[in-house]
């Protein structure tokens, strides 16, 4: 049995979850510990600044989350195509895991992994 594929989860959807309520983003994609500290940053910026400069703060942290939340994407679409995909042994193409035949080949695939 292999290893279980991590759900797929919408990146803008989390970008624009953060947007709304910093942290929240984060929670979506499965990383509550960082989301809570996002969260509580944000409340203690806000109260410790003027409005003023908090929509600045407030700005600024969503671009950093929001880049952070790209590089998470990609890090989990690697994850995503590491279980669900496997290597030709005799073309080097990356072919889904459950093939049979290599499509690019034509190789017999079924006894590989």
């Amino acid at each position: 049995m292999g290893a279980k594929a991590p759900e797929e989860k919408s990146i803008p959807l989390a970008i624009g979850l953060n947007m709304v309520l910093p942290g929240a983003g984060y929670m979506y994609m499965g990383r509550v510990v960082l989301g809570i500290f996002a969260l509580i940053l944000i409340g203690m910026i806000l109260a410790s600044t003027p409005v003023f400069i908090f929509f600045s703060a407030w700005i600024g942290l969503n671009v950093f989350m929001a880049v952070d939340m790209l590089i998470l994407g990609k890090k989990r679409e690697k994850e995503i195509a590491s279980v669900t995909t496997k290597m030709c042994p005799r073309c080097a193409e990356t072919i889904k895991r459950d093939a049979k035949v290599c499509r690019f080949c034509g190789a017999d695939v079924s006894r590989v992994f």
